[in-house]
């Protein structure tokens, strides 16, 4: 009888995807199951933002899949998207949980001791709005963004700006670029991220489809978010990003940076798929 030595059970998926949520329980019910389930190279990390419910049901899928993280913390009045992205990334470079966790941080708190060494070159994180369900092709299209490479949408809709999928040592250094609770509140934090991006990584943006993952956008959400001040917030963010690429990015460099960040038809960014 011929003996068979079983193979070796594949590694941890090496790349992330990162959400954040607050007040999109009902999106987060039908797109962390979908990642879970079509995304089997990416690991969900799930900030979860002032939402006990949320945060109980994003737990319960990660400890049922056994992979993932989720993350509680309290922002007070106003949601800071970036700030949550802040948390996961850290989180990420700090050492996430292989086998589905939750981690409760205070309202200020961010994971320190960053061990960045154990973050190879080629791993990626792709930062996906709460109401992007996975499809089949959703896997193939973020693969399809080649290492060393940022990934935008093909898109210059706004509802499209929240997509970025970048190796995870240069999102982790644009971080850096942006000091915490600068951008305050919800809106111009996507433009800001991505530039920053831009700045470590000398460009090289490509531009994914759309087609590839489902959106379930609620108008009256970002209706909601106008009324809690996000006009304000935009205002002030505006500001703070014109001072930002003045201060970071060269003149020769600025109209390239621009164009490729803000989706202009004349962009030097390419096609992924």
């Amino acid at each position: 009888m011929n003996s068979r030595t079983d193979p070796s059970p594949p590694p941890r998926p090496a790349n992330w995807i990162v959400t954040t949520c607050r007040g999109r329980l009902a999106h987060l019910r039908e797109s962390l199951p979908s990642w879970l389930e079509q995304c089997h190279g990416w690991e969900p990390v799930v900030v979860v933002c002032d939402d006990p419910e949320a945060l109980e049901y994003a737990s319960g899928e990660v400890r049922l899949a056994g992979r993932g993280l989720v993350i509680g913390t309290q922002q007070g009045q106003y949601f800071n998207r970036l700030e949550a992205i802040r948390l996961a990334v850290d989180a990420i470079f700090n050492g996430h949980p292989a086998d589905g966790r939750t981690e409760h941080l205070p309202s200020s708190g961010i994971a320190e001791c960053l061990c960045f060494e154990n973050v190879a070159e080629t791993q990626k994180i792709c930062i996906l709005d709460a109401d992007v369900v996975a499809l089949r092709a959703t896997e193939r299209a973020l693969a399809s963004v080649a290492n060393g490479a940022i990934g935008i949408a093909d898109s210059p809709t706004r509802d499209e700006q929240g997509f970025l999928i970048a190796p995870a040592l240069v999102l982790h250094q644009a971080l850096l670029l942006l000091p915490p609770n600068v951008y305050a509140g919800y809106g111009y934090e996507d433009t800001a991220l991505r530039i920053a991006c831009w700045i470590v990584n000398h460009g090289h943006f490509v531009r994914v489809p759309c087609c590839w993952a489902h959106r379930r956008h609620d108008g009256a959400l970002r209706t909601r978010f106008h009324a809690e001040g996000m006009r304000a917030a935009s205002t002030k963010n505006g500001i703070a990003l014109s001072e930002f690429v003045a201060a970071r990015v060269s003149p020769d460099d600025r109209a390239a940076c621009l164009s490729d960040c803000l989706w202009k038809k004349d962009g030097h960014a390419r096609k992924a798929v």
